[in-house]
């Protein structure tokens, strides 16, 4: 549990939360991912990833300044999020180089479906198991993988 101050001042979430969360996030990278594309048409896919920090970097110290900034950056679990935010940004130019290559209506997805390489990691280091409707669904993704590449 984050012990940073400001975030035990918020709301308990309610049930359904997750769900307005989600479809909050659906909309943005929606939102991104096009921007993504029209930048990718002009601009060298480095020049993209470098812009889109400069844009990422003052939301994310507006927020903690709201919420207050973390007070456990010595504990070891700290280090997490910090080599994730490095794998996100090594993603981000990825995916900016693959759009300045690539027709939007593929690449995006494509790269939409990373969420197979996480389910991967969690049954392979997590130990964490799928039902028979979630097995089907990753069926489907490999399935429009193949399709997107023909």
């Amino acid at each position: 549990m984050d012990q940073s101050p400001g975030f035990s001042e918020l709301p308990k979430p309610s049930p359904g939360s997750w769900l307005v969360s989600c479809t909050l996030a659906w909309g943005v990278f929606g939102v991104c991912s096009f921007s993504a594309k029209m930048a990718a048409n002009t601009l060298p896919g480095t020049s993209v990833a470098v812009w889109w920090v400069v844009g990422y970097v003052p939301i994310t110290f507006g927020i903690a300044w709201v919420l207050g900034f973390p007070r456990d950056l010595r504990s070891r679990a700290a280090s997490i999020p910090c080599i994730a935010g490095v794998v996100a940004q090594l993603a981000a130019l990825f995916f900016y180089w693959a759009l300045a290559r690539g027709k939007a209506s593929v690449v995006v997805p494509l790269t939409a479906l990373y969420p197979v390489v996480t389910l991967g990691l969690a049954l392979l280091i997590l130990r964490e198991r799928l039902s028979l409707r979630q097995s089907i669904g990753v069926g489907l993704a490999f399935i429009a993988i193949f399709l997107f590449s023909l």
